[in-house]
């Protein structure tokens, strides 16, 4: 009966002597738990990771293994609750021996003790690099312009390539693609080639082919931004008094679809009479928006109609006209341009200042 009560006040303390131990202990994790890096002469990155800790934490970061000169970190110790980003650098150098380099970026509590004992948990985050044999790179840099794109190759290998094969693939309402090629691409010379695009939207896609090695790049490209022309606007079989179908005929620059609207508002001397809108339409090219307008009320004159094309709440265009309504038809009012007016009167000052000293020279 004693050695029972002995057992039991022995593993008695040992539990409670292992609860002690652990009971200041946070829990630390990491995710993800490691990076995968392709190496790339004189590549720059910046990387991070998640830790964990159950409550408050104060972490000690440090880092092992084969790539210690090439790596560092944004903080050395860090104290945080619950989540924290670990971010690093990497920087590597313009060559490495091929093969696969290891390292390991640990997560230590910085205090964590019970009585006689020490409880540092820890947990790392793994990093991995791996230099190919072929030691050839190709480097590409995008460069948007008004009519397309601009793309610059530099080889920034130490080795030449025999021979770098583009291929430039464009994806959208309609496809197509462009080929150039390079023979004898030496070490960091740089190849350009500038391509015409229609202003729009495209999946680009950039596909390299050197030296049996493949780079394929895929990229949203978007070049200029839409304008829209309000080419005309008229009534189909107008009778005033009544509702008509109103069209305004639209043209654009953009290669793909558009989400349209058109609002016109209607003027006359006193100011405005009506607004009327167009369902929202798709927009490709060249279209036109209908729109229904009710003249009952209205009597024969001019107005003035305000047609705005929107996207969204963006006004894309703006244009104005002047219809001269009857009974049965809408005229168009012709409108001489201001700025026409004034360099047609510039004008014919000018010759009759001309003709006046050509007269005056001959009487002399």
């Amino acid at each position: 009966m004693k050695m029972n009560i002995k057992m039991r006040i022995k593993t008695l303390i040992w539990v409670l002597l292992i609860v002690l131990l652990t009971i200041n202990v946070l829990a630390l994790g990491v995710g993800p738990v490691y990076t995968n890096i392709d190496f790339e002469p004189e590549f720059t990155n910046e990387y991070s990771f998640r830790a964990y800790s159950e409550g408050e934490s104060s972490v000690i970061v440090s880092l092992s293994g084969d790539l210690t000169e090439f790596i560092t970190f944004e903080k050395e110790r860090i104290e945080f609750i619950d989540i924290e980003e670990i971010v690093f650098f990497v920087e590597l150098p313009r060559d490495l021996s091929p093969g696969t380099y290891n390292s390991r970026i640990s997560i230590t509590q910085a205090e964590s003790s019970v009585g006689m004992v020490n409880v540092v948990p820890s947990v790392s985050h793994k990093i991995f690099l791996t230099v190919p044999k072929h030691g050839k790179y190709v480097k590409e840099l995008f460069k948007k312009t008004v009519e397309g794109l601009n793309i610059d190759f530099e080889n920034i290998g130490l080795k030449n390539i025999e021979l770098l094969e583009v291929h430039n693939n464009f994806f959208s309402v309609e496809n197509f693609s462009f080929y150039h090629s390079r023979k004898l691409f030496e070490s960091d010379d740089v190849f350009n080639i500038s391509l015409d695009l229609h202003p729009g939207e495209y999946s680009h896609n950039l596909l390299l082919l050197y030296d049996g090695l493949i780079k394929n790049i895929t990229k949203h490209l978007i070049v200029g931004s839409p304008k829209i022309l309000i080419d005309d606007l008229s009534f189909r079989n107008f009778k005033l008094g009544e509702i008509n179908e109103l069209n305004a005929l639209l043209s654009s620059n953009w290669n793909g679809l558009l989400k349209l609207f058109v609002e016109v508002d209607v003027f006359n001397e006193d100011g405005l009479l009506e607004s009327i809108k167009s369902v929202d339409f798709d927009f490709y090219s060249e279209n036109k928006a209908q729109l229904f307008f009710d003249t009952t009320g209205f009597k024969e004159d001019d107005y003035k109609f305000v047609v705005r094309v929107f996207s969204g709440k963006q006004v894309l265009s703006e244009k104005d006209f002047t219809l001269t309504l009857k009974s049965e038809k809408a005229i168009e009012k012709s409108v001489v341009p201001t700025n026409l007016i004034f360099l047609s009167i510039s004008i014919l000052f000018l010759a009759f200042i001309i003709l006046f000293l050509e007269k005056k020279k001959k009487k002399m």
